[in-house]
């Protein structure tokens, strides 16, 4: 396994459906997304999406998935580390989201003439019997965060339909009256203001459904720089 190189030969692209959106999100504080990446950079997401391995097993009640992958603004990011220099798409992709020119995208797309920053991302991957038990995050509670703090879920690959792992947003902790419940999980993502005054979470994944996703949170620049 440590010898195998993943390797990446197409650019990392976010399609402009992420603008398309934005007065949605604006509005609401959500949107949903379709056809988020470029038809030829999601197949190779998809192509070389890592194995189980690569992933550590849950480590909180509340959110039953493995994840791996992650960063959090102000680690280092050895490229020198397997799991980055082996998965060079999954690589191609993470330097994307830290890019400049994304944050600047994303900082349009929210719209409160703000400079948003990428502040952490991670991979993970959902089984038969994972769930995301609902819930507001923490981050509601930070005064520094009070200029935003959002969340996306960029969702890769995934069976879709009822209780296949699909993150939703809800005005109340049983997902009973929901804002959006996402059914294609295929090049699709969620991006919500953590913030905002809603819950998300999803039920137990139904037997022989499976998700993957890359989530990925931007902040005011003021929240981690002074």
């Amino acid at each position: 396994m440590k010898n195998r190189i993943y390797p990446s030969s197409v650019n990392s692209a976010l399609t402009a459906n992420l603008e398309k959106s934005a007065a949605h999100f604006q509005k609401h504080g959500w949107a949903y997304v379709e056809n988020i990446l470029s038809e030829e950079f999601h197949q190779e997401l998809i192509k070389n999406w890592p194995s189980r391995v690569w992933f550590n097993p849950p480590n909180q009640l509340a959110k039953s998935y493995d994840s791996g992958f992650g960063w959090c603004y102000g680690s280092p990011l050895s490229l020198n580390t397997d799991v980055y220099s082996q998965h060079k798409t999954i690589k191609k992709f993470f330097d994307c989201l830290r890019s400049p020119e994304f944050e600047k995208r994303i900082s349009d797309f929210i719209g409160r003439d703000k400079d948003f920053i990428c502040y952490s991302f991670t991979a993970n991957h959902t089984y038969p019997g994972s769930e995301v038990m609902p819930h507001k995050d923490s981050i509601k509670d930070d005064s520094k965060a009070k200029n935003g703090f959002i969340n996306i879920v960029f969702f890769i690959n995934g069976t879709g339909g009822k209780n296949s792992g699909n993150l939703s947003l809800s005005k109340d902790n049983e997902l009973k009256d929901l804002l959006v419940e996402p059914q294609n999980l295929k090049n699709t993502c969620l991006i919500y203001d953590s913030l905002a005054d809603f819950y998300h979470g999803f039920s137990p994944v139904e037997r022989g459904k499976f998700r993957w996703a890359i989530n990925s949170q931007f902040c005011e620049r003021s929240y981690v720089e002074k």
